[in-house]
């Protein structure tokens, strides 16, 4: 049985999915976020908490809570501009199992 692939550049408005690993970067974790929602691309970002310490959950944790309530923006803890909830999924680890 013969398969024909497909040319990549006649893949009409691609959806990229955008891993990032998170432990323990409640410093730049609201900044790494509003850098990743720029870029200019149909995407869905899924945030993967590995059980961090620091705060860092609790902050994934209001964000994804108040993209549960239907918002579509919340204000970062670093005073910076909003980030935008729609594009993101999130996922907490229930302990640390590295990389």
């Amino acid at each position: 049985m013969s398969h024909t692939r497909r040319n990549p550049s006649q893949l009409v408005d691609p959806k990229v999915s955008i891993v990032i690993p998170v432990y323990n970067e409640k410093n730049t974790v609201c900044e790494i976020l509003r850098r990743v929602e720029e870029a200019d691309m149909r995407k869905e970002i899924v945030v993967v908490d590995d059980c961090s310490k620091d705060g860092t959950r609790e902050i994934l944790e209001a964000l994804a809570e108040r993209q549960g309530r239907g918002e579509s923006q919340a204000l970062a803890n670093d005073g910076e501009d909003p980030i935008e909830l729609r594009n993101l999924r999130f996922f907490f680890q229930g302990q640390n199992q590295g990389k």
